[in-house]
């Protein structure tokens, strides 16, 4: 993919704010938007991608992988995480641990 950023959007939720990089893949027909929480009550980023295939009527796409991404966070005396993984539609093996 070659990705191009075509929109930013900042929304305001009840108790969160969001905000959505919107970018297009500059060969295919094909939309991502990086979507990012912070809850209010909460200290956890919240992360999630949406694809969109934006050809009206074209040649259907085929995914065969979506991977996340990461960004560097400062250097604080403590970190953790929380992680879900499994197979499709078996996403629930919780683990969680320090950051080292």
């Amino acid at each position: 993919l070659e990705l191009a950023l075509l929109d930013e959007v900042a929304v305001a939720e009840p108790g969160a704010h969001r905000l959505d990089l919107v970018l297009a893949d500059t060969d295919f027909p094909l939309q991502v938007i990086l979507h990012h929480r912070v809850r209010e009550d909460s200290d956890v980023i919240e992360r999630w991608v949406t694809l969109r295939h934006t050809a009206h009527g074209g040649d259907p796409l085929r995914v065969i992988r979506a991977d996340s991404g990461n960004w560097l966070i400062p250097r604080l005396g403590d970190y953790r995480y929380s992680v879900v993984s499994g197979g499709y539609h078996a996403e629930g093996q919780l683990r969680r641990g320090r950051l080292p």
